[in-house]
């Protein structure tokens, strides 16, 4: 399967999750979850039961997954900085908050995310290391409308715990209820129609559905603006797009800037500055980092958008001033866009794309 769907995806490693039982000679019996947790020791075997490899069994690698595990449940007791860098080198910070999302929305209890530790697959890609789930046997969703949506397993509540994983997972919840109640719920419809016209072998009990999005509703909201974690914010569903750093002027080429936006911004972008890095520290705050500014009044545009690229909402204008003449933006692009080139292979540099925020032309030596 995963050949199917990833690049070379049958060198990546596989993971079922699933319960750890004891049996005793009177018949009796013990289990516990599978979880995120670091046993303290890097021995497969404590391992193995919980996360049954199912693609290159034969190597018996389970390194990438135990170093993982020390690394979410913060044993080197890295700070707060360097946990988040870490876990996203372990983690997709997209795929992972996204099928949180989704099963926590269909109170899917009987996985990993929320209250039981089998029922999914957790698959590392060759291509960058990183780990995400993959879905399988939600059989058991559906059925408390205001049953729990994350669970507190150990180790995944250190990572969901984490205002900026929440900020995701926050998006990816409004994105259900967008789906299921809101703007998009035409959507949900016509596929459950699809699959009633698909065979006349079973039917799709499309009311039941509806009523349990609309009991769903309040529960979600309510988790949307929770305030999680160190640092963290509520009432993310309803914060406002704003730029909270105050207008004023600088003697730097560059600028950053700091606001608030709702839980249905995926990111923050600015007309005519596509290099600027958006980084979240909560559920609602993000900045902006890098926009480059010319001499005198600079007028930014700021937009809120979907995971798509879709814009959400209205946008906000924004101005700083910056004092004397800026210097030069240099860009460089090579043929080769990772950088990399083997011994004695030739690089060229182009520096066409660099420009003066004046309008300036530049000279190039």
């Amino acid at each position: 399967m995963v050949d199917r769907v990833y690049p070379d995806g049958g060198s990546g490693q596989l993971f079922r999750s699933d319960d750890e039982w004891w049996f005793s000679d009177d018949w009796g019996r013990n289990q516990r979850n599978a979880d995120w947790s670091y046993k303290g020791t890097a021995a497969t075997v404590r391992y193995h039961s919980e996360w049954m490899s199912r693609s290159r069994e034969a190597e018996y690698d389970y390194g990438p997954l135990i170093d993982f595990f020390r690394n979410v449940t913060n044993s080197p007791s890295y700070n707060a900085a360097t946990y988040r860098e870490v876990i996203n080198r372990h983690l997709d910070p997209d795929l992972v908050p996204m099928m949180a999302a989704v099963r926590g929305y269909i109170q899917d209890w009987d996985s990993l995310t929320l209250d039981r530790g089998k029922n999914g697959y957790f698959y590392r890609r060759p291509t960058d290391g990183r780990f995400h789930f993959l879905h399988w046997d939600s059989d058991l969703a559906f059925g408390n409308t205001g049953g729990s949506v994350v669970g507190g397993l150990t180790g995944w509540s250190n990572y969901i715990g984490q205002p900026w994983a929440r900020r995701t997972f926050n998006y990816y919840l409004n994105e259900m209820l967008r789906l299921t109640t809101g703007d998009r719920a035409a959507r949900t419809l016509a596929w459950l129609a699809a699959e009633e016209a698909a065979s006349g072998a079973w039917s799709v009990n499309t009311g039941t559905y509806q009523s349990w999005f609309t009991g769903r509703e309040a529960r979600i909201r309510q988790e949307i603006n929770a305030q999680v974690g160190s640092g963290g914010a509520g009432n993310a569903a309803t914060a406002p797009f704003a730029v909270t750093t105050p207008s004023g002027s600088t003697a730097a080429g560059t600028l950053t800037l700091t606001g608030t936006a709702p839980a249905a911004a995926y990111t923050v972008s600015v007309d005519g500055q596509p290099q600027a890095i958006v980084t979240w520290s909560n559920q609602r705050t993000w900045s902006l980092e890098g926009l480059v500014l010319r001499e005198g009044a600079n007028q930014f545009t700021l937009r809120v958008r979907d995971a798509a690229g879709a814009e959400v909402g209205e946008p906000v204008a924004f101005s700083y001033t910056k004092t004397g003449n800026a210097a030069p933006v240099m860009r460089l692009a090579t043929a080769t866009g990772s950088w990399n080139a083997g011994l004695g292979q030739p690089v060229s540099l182009d520096a066409s794309q660099s420009f003066d925020p004046e309008g300036g032309t530049l000279e190039y030596a």
